[in-house]
C-alpha cells in the first residue's frame, strides 16, 4: 500500500478551491480549475480524442521534451499545473535514465504544484505508485510563489526542473512577465524550466482560430467553461439554459511586448474574462525569453510548413 502524500495547502487558495470565498475579480484562466467540478470538467477535456496533446500527440511534442531532459542531473520534477499527471510520468521516465556524469544514483522526487485539489490527488495517483512523492502544494503559483518557495526550501531536492507544460503559458491570468519574474524566486543557477509554447504558425489568421467561435468549442469544453459561468448566472439574471453563443464572447488583441496574439472568452453580459489562449510567435518568442534573462538550453518546433496555422513549441530555460 502507497503511503499518504502530505499535502500542504495555502489557506486562502484552499478556501476559493472549495467554494468558501469567491475568486478575486482578477482571477479567469485560474477560476474555472476549480472544486471537484473543475478538476472533473478538465479531465474530460484532457481525454477528448481530438485534444491537440492527447497521446501519442500528432505535433511530437512529448517525444521533444524527452529530448529536452534527457540528459538533465535533476534531483526534483516541480509541475505547475500538472493535470493529469501523465505528462509528467513521461517526463519522470526520461529524467531516471541517464545523466551527463552516467547513470543517476538516485530517483527523481515529484512535486505537484495546482490551485486544485482534486487535480494534485488525479496527479498523485498517476506518479506515486512508480516515483517518491514527498508533498503536493495547493497554492496559485502566478502569485503564491513565496509560499511555493518554502515548501520546495523543505522538501525538493536540489537540482529542480520546474515544468509548465500544455498550454499554461498561453492561459496565464498575469501574463507572461509577472509568471517569470516570480519564477526567479524559485530558481537557482542549477535549476531549469521547461516549457511548452502554444503557437500561431504561418498561416494563422483570426479567421481559421477555432477559438474565437464558437463552433470552436466541443460540449466538453462548453461545459468546463460553465466551471465560471455556473456562479454568475443567478446574480445576472440569465436563463439556466441559456445557449453557449449568448454566454460567452471573444475578444482579441496582439501583445507587443511579447508579440503574441490573445484571445480572451469572456462573460458576454458583463465582460468578465474567462479564459485566454495566446498563439507566440517562434522566434519573437524566443527572443523574448533572451531579453528577460533566461539562457536558451533546448528549443524545438513543430512548424513545418507555410500551411500551418497552428504549432507547439517546447524549451528548456536556465537563468542567465
Amino acid at each position: 500500500m502507497s503511503p499518504v502524500v502530505q499535502l500542504v495547502a495555502d489557506d486562502r487558495t484552499a478556501l476559493i478551491d472549495q467554494g468558501q470565498v469567491p475568486p478575486p475579480a482578477d482571477w479567469a484562466s485560474r477560476a474555472v480549475y476549480r472544486g471537484e467540478a473543475g478538476a472533473k470538467n478538465w479531465l474530460a477535456v484532457v481525454e477528448e480524442p481530438g485534444y491537440p496533446l492527447r497521446h501519442p500527440d500528432r505535433l511530437g511534442v512529448w517525444e521533444r521534451r524527452r529530448d529536452a531532459v534527457r540528459r538533465l542531473n535533476v534531483g526534483t520534477l516541480v509541475s505547475l499545473g500538472p493535470g493529469d499527471g501523465i505528462s509528467d510520468l513521461e517526463l519522470l521516465a526520461a529524467l531516471s535514465g541517464e545523466c551527463e556524469g552516467g547513470l543517476r544514483e538516485r530517483g527523481v522526487k515529484y512535486i505537484p504544484v495546482d490551485i486544485s485539489r482534486a487535480l494534485l490527488e488525479t496527479a498523485i495517483a498517476a506518479i506515486q505508485p512508480r516515483h517518491d512523492v514527498p508533498v503536493a502544494v495547493q497554492c496559485d503559483f502566478e502569485e503564491g510563489q513565496e509560499f511555493l518557495r518554502r515548501a520546495l526550501d523543505r522538501w525538493a531536492a536540489p537540482p529542480l526542473l520546474f515544468a509548465l507544460l500544455g498550454g499554461t503559458l498561453g492561459n496565464l491570468d498575469k501574463g507572461e512577465l509577472s509568471f517569470f519574474e516570480g519564477l526567479r524566486i524559485l530558481m537557482r543557477a542549477e535549476d531549469a524550466i521547461l516549457v511548452d509554447v502554444p503557437l500561431a504558425g504561418p498561416a494563422w489568421t483570426p479567421e481559421n482560430d477555432p477559438r474565437l467561435r464558437p463552433e470552436g468549442y466541443t460540449p466538453v469544453f462548453r461545459r468546463f467553461l460553465g466551471t465560471a459561468l455556473t456562479p454568475r448566472v443567478s446574480a445576472a439574471g440569465r436563463p439556466a439554459e441559456c445557449p453557449f453563443e449568448e454566454e460567452v464572447a471573444f475578444t482579441l488583441r496582439h501583445d507587443d511586448d511579447t508579440g503574441a496574439e490573445v484571445i480572451t472568452v469572456c462573460d458576454l453580459l458583463d465582460g468578465h474574462a474567462l479564459l485566454r489562449f495566446r498563439r507566440y510567435y517562434w522566434q519573437p518568442a524566443l527572443r523574448w525569453f533572451e531579453d528577460h534573462g533566461f539562457a536558451m538550453q533546448f528549443a524545438w518546433c513543430s512548424l513545418a510548413s507555410d500551411q500551418d496555422s497552428f504549432g507547439m513549441g517546447v524549451v528548456l530555460l536556465r537563468l542567465r
